[in-house]
């Protein structure tokens, strides 16, 4: 075995584990934003399940590709790593704290309904 086909090989383990859990985390639950779109869903799966069954094979047949077949594979490991670690994060920091921009969302003043903000003299008026 040489150094190409062990890098190769650990590149697809790599990549095969992170993009099935990727896999898990966008269509593991129902409220997922991604099932408001159903071609995209699909289109999704389908790309993502091609590429974790390319990489397991890679894996399982212990290939010797080319040097840029090698870089390629751990570019697309990397990818996928970053992708599956950081896929919710920036989600759950905005939704963990009150927003203004929310449309009948928590306000500026802290009112949870629109209504309810104390009306400004002019309109106090009519």
């Amino acid at each position: 075995m040489t150094a190409a086909t062990l890098i190769n090989a650990t590149a697809n383990g790599i990549l095969a584990v992170s993009a099935l859990h990727l896999v898990f985390r966008v269509f593991g639950h129902p409220e997922s934003a991604i099932w408001r779109k159903p071609w995209a869903a699909m289109l999704c799966k389908g790309a993502t399940t091609v590429t974790v069954c390319g990489a397991f094979w890679n894996l399982l047949t212990l290939s010797s590709p080319a040097a840029s077949e090698v870089l390629l594979n751990i570019g697309i490991a990397a990818n996928f790593v970053w992708i599956s670690f950081f896929y919710d994060r920036p989600t759950r920091a905005q939704h963990s704290r009150p927003s203004s921009k929310v449309p009948g969302g928590n306000t500026a003043r802290g009112a949870a309904n629109p209504r309810a903000r104390k009306k400004s003299p002019a309109a106090r008026r009519n």
